[in-house]
């Protein structure tokens, strides 16, 4: 599923008609039905992306707890000192141009 076509406009209509119909009280109902709604998306693509996100979201719930300790426990309190390495391959940097081979000369016209 992608984005521009009429099966992501159905999609997003359905998740959008859901949630106004979950009370606003239910704070708790309304996160877990865009969580359900972005694993479902994701997955529809393929299911690696869906083990991305869920992975992702982890991580990022385990430092944000962390943060949230060392805030209330100790004001100098030490968290790691870099972020975890990216989880996907397309997400690393680029090849610096010093590393990159140089391209070959072009015949003349």
């Amino acid at each position: 599923m992608q984005f521009p076509t009429t099966e992501f406009a159905l999609f997003y209509a359905a998740v959008l008609l859901l949630w106004w119909t979950v009370p606003a009280q239910w704070r708790l109902a309304r996160k877990l039905l865009l969580l359900a709604a972005s694993l479902f998306f994701y997955a529809w693509w393929s299911w690696k992306f869906a083990l991305l996100l869920v992975a992702s979201a982890l991580l990022n719930h385990t430092f944000a707890l962390a943060i949230a300790r060392a805030r209330n426990c100790a004001p100098n309190a030490s968290l790691p000192a870099q972020p975890a390495p990216p989880l996907s391959p397309q997400a690393t940097p680029p090849l610096s141009p010093q590393a990159t081979p140089p391209l070959p000369a072009q015949p003349a016209p």
